[in-house]
């Protein structure tokens, strides 16, 4: 079916939306995706403040297939402020050996606040195809997708940064690595936990982020703690971490 938006035979430096008030576009209600980036010559585009997958109130979906796919596509920036939701399937898919994809300051599966149900079907975010280098954070509400947050696919699909999102209420995992994908990185053991201190065990040298979330994900960002080579972490905060702490 047809696209919203479809760049492809060396389109570069292109921006969709823009940050300034009423930059943004409405692309909703395609048989096929809402923006489609297609090419290793498709780079340095940017997609900023639109609604894909939901009306211009944003508050009703009209769904595409997938909100937005990057595919065989680099140096692709998603950030301020686009509201990725209530599509059929990933609400963005990195696929194809996509890689320097930066995706920041969206949401992806709520409105702009947050607070409605406008999941996509099959996902907030998904990286597969052996795409690398990519980065989904900070500051991406992930949240009530039908699937996991955000998940990672394949062996080839690596070094991929997830950082500083709220990701919560979605129904699979906050954040799953599967098929391979980012070497399947063994989550952090956390030790005891107090209204302003954790710790715990994970690789060395790996940073852990601290989140707190009455469900299994990771709503509210609270800090970070660096692993010593023992893989040894200590995270104290003033800030109260409570017994609903996940990382």
């Amino acid at each position: 079916g047809s696209h919203g938006v479809y760049l492809a035979d060396g389109a570069s430096s292109c921006t969709i939306g823009g940050s300034g008030a009423g930059t943004g576009n409405v692309i909703s209600g395609n048989e096929g995706d809402g923006v489609r980036l297609y090419g290793w010559t498709v780079e340095d585009n940017a997609l900023r403040a639109n609604k894909i997958g939901i009306n211009a109130a944003g508050d009703v979906a009209i769904p595409n297939d997938d909100g937005v796919r990057v595919e065989r596509a680099h140096d692709t920036t998603i950030d301020t402020g686009n509201i990725i939701s209530g599509n059929r399937d990933v609400g963005i898919r990195i696929a194809n050996e996509s890689h320097d994809v930066t995706i920041a300051s969206n949401s992806i599966g709520t409105n702009a606040r947050g607070l409605i149900h406008l999941g996509n079907g099959a996902g907030g975010v998904r990286i597969e195809g052996g795409s690398h280098h990519n980065t989904v954070g900070s500051w991406n509400t992930i949240a009530f997708n039908t699937g996991d947050g955000v998940h990672v696919e394949g062996r080839d699909s690596l070094s991929n940064t997830i950082t500083r999102n709220s990701i919560t209420d979605n129904s699979g995992l906050g954040i799953a690595l599967a098929g391979g994908g980012n070497l399947e990185l063994t989550p952090p053991v956390v030790g005891p936990v107090t209204t302003t201190y954790v710790d715990g065990i994970a690789c060395p040298f790996c940073r852990v982020e601290v989140f707190t979330d009455f469900g299994g994900e990771g709503a509210i960002y609270k800090g970070h703690a660096d692993a010593d080579r023992n893989g040894l972490w200590t995270y104290s905060g003033s800030a109260s971490i409570s017994t609903f702490l996940r990382t």
